[in-house]
């Protein structure tokens, strides 16, 4: 009675699965949908194929759950061309459209062992299976910053695999990527940029005609090969690929400059609105806020002018905190240097691209934390090796 009563499934510890050896020696395939809604080009379902030597992932659009002939073939001859070697064996579920039919005919006559995992038990074929929710969470994700539908989700699943293959992976030595496994190359990220940002895509000149405009708007859906971006153009709907596009950073047209001159001050107001006045108090003591707060970390020190000294000019820029705090930073004009005056003289400044690698490391290790630090009075610069060259400004 008990053992009918209060049976329970088996807890699935880890497999003692061995890793391949090589690209293509084991593929691991998983199927999902139907999606809802239908995508615009009338796919319902899609297919992964994943590598289990690189954790490369490949993903097709499907009509029908039929057509898994029809992606396996190509996915098989680019992974064959690159690598020089044939595809061994591949690990599936139990679905009908896998297991029989034209698919398994096909497996048979090239000599490709099919592994099946038990039915009802999806942990068997866990790796494809955890793949489907990482591109159906990313999925999600580029839709919402497309902005455009949820019927382009076809070719944003194109995007979703193209950002995953180049992120570190876990389960590779040294959190290599995907495509380093793959490829055995770095992947370029320069060319990376946020999906549904403004974009303008030039028209061949073949194409353009007199008094119209030469670019068509649109907004970016995802990337070709090389440098190449998938536009979804504004006027039509459709996606277009090319190399001669334009993105409008949101945030730098936001922001507005405006040069003042007066008198012999140099002055720089940035933000959305020029300040009702800047030659007022406030602003004048966040300026000598900020001399003594140089003089006191001694930036400079304070001498007579010479005729013999050209000084290096500066600026003013003044701006406002979200607070509505007055701000005031002096810049020097430091690239007006003679030649013989530069040293090899640095600042230790971050670059974007390490913060980017700091957030993604984070994001992969729970156990990293990033805490943010603001210094107000912060001199980023290098002591000067020789005091014979002295800078003045």
């Amino acid at each position: 009675t008990c053992i009918t009563y209060k049976s329970k499934a088996k807890s699935h510890p880890p497999a003692g699965h061995i890793r391949a050896s090589h690209v293509c020696e084991l593929t691991h395939i998983d199927i999902a949908g139907p999606i809802n809604p239908i995508g615009n080009t009338g796919a319902k379902y899609f297919i992964i194929f994943v590598d289990d030597y690189s954790r490369y992932i490949h993903a097709y659009n499907l009509f029908a759950k039929s057509d898994v002939i029809h992606a396996f073939q190509p996915y098989r001859i680019f992974l064959e061309n690159l690598s020089g070697q044939t595809c061994k064996k591949i690990r599936c579920d139990n679905a009908k459209e896998l297991v029989s039919g034209d698919f398994k005919e096909y497996l048979d006559h090239e000599g490709i062992v099919m592994i099946n995992s038990t039915p009802y038990t999806p942990q068997e074929n866990g790796r494809a299976e955890r793949s489907i929710q990482k591109i159906k969470s990313m999925l999600s994700i580029l839709i919402s910053q497309l902005g455009q539908g949820k019927e382009h989700w076809p070719e944003l699943l194109h995007t979703a695999t193209y950002y995953l293959n180049r992120l570190p992976s876990k389960g590779n030595p040294g959190h290599k990527s995907a495509y380093q496994m793959l490829t055995k190359e770095l992947p370029d990220l320069s060319h990376i940029r946020t999906i549904g940002t403004t974009a303008y895509v030039q028209i061949p000149r073949q194409k353009q005609s007199t008094f119209e405009p030469r670019v068509n708007k649109g907004w970016l859906i995802g990337y070709g090969e090389g440098t190449e971006y998938k536009i979804l153009l504004q006027e039509n709907n459709k996606i277009v690929k090319s190399r001669d596009v334009k993105f409008i950073n949101e945030i730098s047209d936001r922001l507005e400059e405006i040069c003042f001159e007066q008198e012999e001050l140099s002055l720089v107001v940035l933000g959305g609105e020029e300040p009702e006045d800047y030659n007022t108090p406030e602003f004048d003591a966040a300026k000598a806020s900020r001399l003594a707060s140089m003089m006191e970390l001694n930036v400079f020190t304070p001498v007579n002018p010479s005729k013999n000294i050209r000084p290096i000019p500066g600026k003013w820029v003044l701006s406002r905190r979200t607070t509505g705090e007055a701000k005031a930073r002096y810049v020097a004009k430091g690239y007006l240097q003679d030649a013989k005056h530069i040293q090899d003289n640095y600042s230790p400044v971050i670059a974007i691209p390490s913060i980017k690698l700091m957030i993604s490391l984070s994001l992969e290790d729970k156990a990293l934390h990033l805490i943010h630090v603001d210094i107000t009075p912060a001199y980023l610069y290098a002591q000067r090796k020789d005091d014979d060259h002295q800078v003045y400004i």
